[in-house]
């Protein structure tokens, strides 16, 4: 096994399980992203994880996501509270994430590890990767701000992931400037707040049939 974008690294359909096998990097006191592009469709972030692959004692990690900004990590979009620990080798995650993507659009996934006295290490890959950047050291208490610079390696990758799930649609389009859109969702408004409708169906030949 090695470090691969795609199956456990950066954006994921299937959570990762075994051991990358791949080169040692420090994570204490420090951020460490790695770039990749979401997948194109209608999806969403439910699932983040990282591989711990030396550790010495406990600590807590902290997970997110940030946009990017002219090929370095921008904005934090989303992150995880913090106070998942780390307890041993292996993978480390945090589920049950509701965080939208958007469609075919570069991220960087990140890592924080709070310093322990012998560092706690995570496995990467110096090729194959869209990108990989550490901000370290300290002071750097979390992930926001990350405040980076050059990136350290263009094509290099971290053992961090997102697992994404597809959001089902409406099978319902709106033409828009001459251009067909669906709709990701329908709203009715009860008692002065807007609800999402979860089904819509239609009456055809006295049977009713589901729209979505």
């Amino acid at each position: 096994m090695a470090v691969v974008l795609g199956t456990n690294s950066g954006f994921v359909s299937s959570a990762p399980s075994s051991d990358p096998h791949g080169a040692v990097k420090d994570n204490d006191y420090s951020a460490n992203v790695s770039k990749d592009t979401s997948p194109v469709g209608n999806y969403k972030v439910t699932e983040m994880g990282w591989y711990c692959s030396y550790y010495s004692s406990e600590t807590t990690f902290q997970l997110g996501i940030y946009n990017d900004d002219e090929g370095v990590p921008g904005d934090l979009l989303y992150y995880t509270d913090g106070s998942d620990s780390v307890t041993s080798t292996g993978w480390f995650k945090v589920t049950g994430l509701d965080w939208s993507l958007t469609s075919g659009t570069d991220y960087w996934l990140a890592v924080y590890v709070v310093d322990t006295l012998n560092p706690t290490k995570g496995d990467w890959a110096t090729s194959g990767g869209s990108g990989f950047d550490s901000k370290a050291p300290g002071p750097l208490t979390s992930l926001d701000p990350y405040n980076g610079g050059v990136v350290q390696d263009s094509d290099a990758m971290y053992a961090v992931y997102a697992l994404y799930e597809e959001i089902p649609g409406t099978n319902l389009k709106v033409n828009i400037g001459d251009t067909w859109k669906e709709m990701s969702a329908i709203k009715t408004n009860i008692g002065d707040s807007w609800k999402e409708v979860a089904a819509v169906k239609t009456n055809i030949g006295d049977t009713w049939k589901e729209v979505f």
